[in-house]
């Protein structure tokens, strides 16, 4: 599975890609913009960069470990461990693989990786069977705040748990994930 993912994050790029490792380069240089740095007719126009943090980390990787090839390594890497992460919770291998097949389209270095593998850890924290492994979830939605904009997958999944099971831990774990969120340079 990890092959194949290398394999489609290698060989695909993603047309933003250019942009993305541009915009990792100025957040580390400069630190994190609040306006379109890239605009030349409204360069004060406010800007709220939601994958932030996911540049800066491509910019990093790139610069300092071995350019696309490393980041095509650490993608698939964060492929395979979605569903690594998910198989945790099934015996039934071919659905994985099924799973697989229908991600791959996806996949690549691209920022959306980021909520796939930190979709598959929330949902893991939320079954696990040590309670106190859920008082991580606000850490992971701390994290999925500043790496991509999908966060607000995880909030609603987060909702539908305490729907689904009333109760106060639920409804603090919820509160303090979407406080969490907030948590971001804007």
């Amino acid at each position: 599975i990890f092959v194949l993912f290398f394999v489609k994050s290698f060989f695909s790029l993603d047309p933003d890609f250019g942009w993305h490792l541009t915009s990792g380069q100025y957040i580390v240089e400069h630190g994190i913009p609040h306006h379109d740095i890239y605009s030349y007719t409204m360069p004060t126009f406010a800007w709220i960069h939601h994958e932030w943090l996911a540049d800066a980390c491509n910019y990093l990787i790139y610069h300092y470990l071995g350019g696309y090839f490393a980041l095509s390594v650490v993608y698939a890497g964060m492929w395979t461990a979605t569903l690594w992460v998910l198989a945790q919770l099934t015996r039934h291998r071919l659905l994985i693989l099924l799973v697989a097949t229908l991600l791959l389209p996806f996949a690549g270095i691209r920022a959306i990786t980021w909520t796939a593998l930190l979709s598959s850890v929330l949902i893991v924290l939320g079954q696990s069977k040590h309670p106190k492994a859920t008082y991580l979830i606000p850490v992971v939605m701390l994290l999925w705040a500043n790496v991509h904009g999908s966060f607000v997958v995880g909030l609603l999944y987060l909702l539908w748990r305490l729907l689904a099971k009333r109760s106060k831990a639920n409804a603090v774990i919820l509160i303090a994930s979407v406080t969490a969120t907030l948590i971001t340079p804007y």
